[in-house]
């Protein structure tokens, strides 16, 4: 079996995101997910319209502050409208803002990435 191990983690000593990725190359995920934005949302993947609210503020978080925004007001935009009155759900559709299932979920904590990035 494998030894337990106990990691304190603190703000502090979380390095920066350029600490874990080049640049470069959060610039052209930023891209890349900018030219694929719906009316709710970036897309998951290529196979279906859905997405994860998580998944698209660690997104958000890796690029700059325009990107970041325009990323949050889609997911606002979600919270605000959808039409499924439910518990904030963290897997919907982005051309819909329907929810496809899973709702108040501790996931949802990933909208306050970018806060324990800072």
């Amino acid at each position: 079996s494998l030894p337990f191990v106990r990691v304190q983690c603190v703000p502090s000593s979380i390095p920066p995101l350029p600490a874990f990725f080049l640049q470069s190359v959060m610039q052209q995920e930023s891209s890349y997910y900018a030219s694929k934005m719906q009316p709710y949302g970036v897309p998951l993947d290529d196979r279906k319209l859905f997405t994860k609210l998580d998944w698209s503020s660690w997104v958000a978080a890796m690029g700059n502050a325009q990107q970041f925004d325009a990323i949050f007001q889609k997911l606002y935009r979600f919270a605000n409208e959808t039409p499924s009155r439910v518990p904030l759900s963290d897997w919907y559709f982005t051309d819909t803002g329907v929810v496809k299932g899973f709702r108040a979920r501790p996931v949802v904590g990933g909208l306050y990435v970018k806060a324990l990035l800072k």
